[in-house]
């Protein structure tokens, strides 16, 4: 149990059952190893979740199945007993072996940290609520002393009072029609690969679509009202495929590198990119996804994703299904407005720490954007029509300081719904000359803790306790919540206190951790 971020880790299962007698031995191994792992996925993730009628989460993309990774050591007991009734002594196995994870598991968490939940699945969101409520903690971010913040308070409050019901029957109606699913997403006239970046640049300034491992891009194709009818790849572009050292020591990545390729490249001199893209879908994804398509995929909001006509979607008279719906895990708690999506990319809560600047290409001129400038929005950028990432460059001085990253999130692989990056030069004696912390998943944009920021810089050997309480602060002036989505907020404070224990270990604490 992580009492910060209210994450559950299963370690080890053992499932005893009484089976009558054992005709095959192997078999019913495999029956109870297998009930128990559909058992645990049902006790820690898995759930359907509904909005008017409709199931929101129908892919294996936000349902939170336990992958290979998620599941623990299961270890199956036969007990064995005659059965007179049942033939040669036996008894059913395949169903038992399911109910027993749920309440086990409960119990575990009550015993760990002495909160009992009374509802499956043990998600953070209600542990952590649950260990607030224990402990007598509330925040109270004093929304009437924040003007900016009065009219989407305002909006909030009026959907449950009829405005979500007009906006859902009457204001869709006046939409652009888009989020429907009815698009052709295979209407494609042309392919090409061009093997200079001239080229694709002249293409994506014709209206082409640019592609790069189109792990997200074809997909989303299919909500969109008019898809593109050229698409142009990136893949054999060499000048997009290049990560290089610059003299100073800074790092030029190019747009089409796959994050498998930067996470090679960056393990042992940036190991916190390595570590962010670790954590990012499957290596077979990671294989094919590349950098930039990575920085520019759209929003994780399972409304957004799964057809509904919604604000993003459809237009300013079509409401946020989240306001009303399941926001838990993929909506702000920090600068919602009438959408309530985030930035999805780790990679992009990691480079902001980085300092990282974008190089953007057109048909007349290039640019450069810091990763903040280029983040305008939940999954939103500044890229212009016909405009294309070209490269992305972290300074040396970013390069040569100590960073961490860490995410919570459902199951491996899985997007995150709270994350923190950290990045910080140290000098000898332990004194932070220069800070960054960066939370993701918590807002539109990847967020800067500004006030924790400067509270680092100065400080000698700043423990994890005193982070917290600034960062506590910060967070009860700046943030909004949705009604239930406030748990991320001391989840998103527990991992940054994770990141500034991980980049002020010492070698010792380091060696003694991996011998635990």
């Amino acid at each position: 149990m992580d009492r910060r971020t209210g994450a559950v880790e299963l370690l080890d299962y053992v499932a005893a059952h009484d089976v009558g007698r054992a005709i095959n031995p192997t078999a019913v191994e495999g029956q109870i190893a297998g009930g128990a792992v559909m058992g645990i996925g049902a006790a820690l993730g898995e759930e359907l979740v509904r909005e008017g009628g409709r199931i929101i989460n129908t892919s294996y993309l936000h349902y939170a199945m336990p992958r290979s990774a998620d599941v623990p050591s299961v270890r199956p007991v036969i007990v064995n007993a005659h059965d007179p009734a049942g033939p040669y002594g036996a008894k059913s196995v395949g169903e038992m072996s399911i109910i027993p994870p749920g309440a086990a598991l409960a119990n575990a968490v009550q015993d760990a940290v002495g909160v009992r939940i009374r509802e499956l699945p043990l998600t953070p969101d209600k542990v952590i609520t649950a260990l607030a409520e224990k402990e007598g903690r509330r925040r109270h971010h004093r929304i009437w002393r924040r003007p900016g913040r009065w009219w989407i308070a305002l909006m909030r409050a009026l959907y449950p009072l009829g405005l979500h019901h007009v906006l859902h029957r009457w204001g869709t109606r006046f939409g652009r029609g888009v989020g429907t699913g009815v698009a052709d997403p295979d209407g494609v006239t042309s392919l090409s690969a061009p093997g200079d970046l001239d080229a694709v640049v002249r293409e994506a300034a014709a209206g082409a679509q640019v592609i790069g491992g189109g792990s997200d891009a074809l997909v989303e194709r299919r909500r969109e009202a008019a898809p593109a009818t050229v698409l142009v790849s990136t893949r054999s572009v060499l000048a997009l495929r290049a990560v290089r050292w610059a003299e100073d020591g800074a790092l030029h990545c190019g747009a089409a590198v796959t994050l498998a390729e930067l996470a090679e490249a960056t393990r042992e001199t940036v190991p916190v990119i390595a570590d962010a893209i670790d954590s990012i879908a499957s290596a077979q994804i990671r294989n094919v996804a590349t950098v930039a398509g990575n920085l520019v995929q759209e929003k994780r909001c399972w409304f957004f994703r799964n057809g509904f006509s919604c604000y993003k979607r459809n237009g300013v008279t079509s409401p946020c299904y989240a306001v009303m719906g399941d926001h838990r895990f993929q909506h702000a708690v920090i600068d919602g407005h009438r959408c309530q999506a985030v930035t999805p990319s780790d990679l992009a809560t990691v480079l902001t720490a980085l300092d990282a600047r974008v190089e953007l290409a057109a048909a007349s001129d290039r640019r450069t954007l810091t990763i903040e400038e280029f983040f305008v929005g939940p999954g939103e950028t500044a890229l212009r029509p016909g405009e294309v990432v070209v490269e992305i460059v972290v300074p040396a001085a970013a390069v040569r300081r100590r960073s961490a990253f860490r995410k919570l999130n459902l199951y491996t692989g899985d997007f995150a719904t709270a994350s923190a990056a950290i990045s910080g030069e140290i000098d000898a004696s332990g004194t932070w000359v220069e800070a960054r912390l960066v939370l993701g998943a918590v807002a539109p944009v990847p967020w800067r803790a500004a006030e924790a920021e400067h509270w680092l810089r100065g400080r000698t050997a700043p423990t994890a306790a005193q982070l917290r309480a600034v960062l506590d602060r910060e967070l009860d002036r700046e943030a909004h919540p949705l009604p239930g989505n406030g748990w991320k907020l001391d989840a998103v404070a527990g991992l940054a206190e994770h990141v500034l224990e991980s980049v002020t270990a010492t070698r010792a604490d380091v060696d003694r951790a991996a011998t635990r």
